[in-house]
């Protein structure tokens, strides 16, 4: 990854926190890590597992959303929900 993607990610990361996490009060913290070279992860953290799952899942259907789907790469991606109840 170049700054310019790096840049794009945080910007299209951004966007997501405003226009789509930040309506629900069960959303926590959000951050994107980049864990390689063309790899990162998108985490969400929530109050609760049945919510944020819900959350997780509308990713699919939201515009904001969709921006950072589109530019995964299809043969590499996994979107998938992990919880952990302590």
């Amino acid at each position: 990854m170049d700054i310019e993607d790096i840049t794009r990610l945080r910007a299209i990361s951004d966007a997501i926190e405003v226009d789509y996490l930040h309506n629900f009060d069960n959303t926590k913290a959000h951050f994107v890590a980049i864990v390689d070279e063309n790899k990162y992860s998108e985490i969400t953290f929530g109050q609760t597992v049945i919510a944020t799952r819900d959350i997780c899942r509308g990713y699919v259907e939201d515009p904001s959303c969709q921006i950072l789907l589109e530019i995964a790469d299809e043969k590499t991606f996994e979107l998938d929900f992990w919880s952990l109840v302590l």
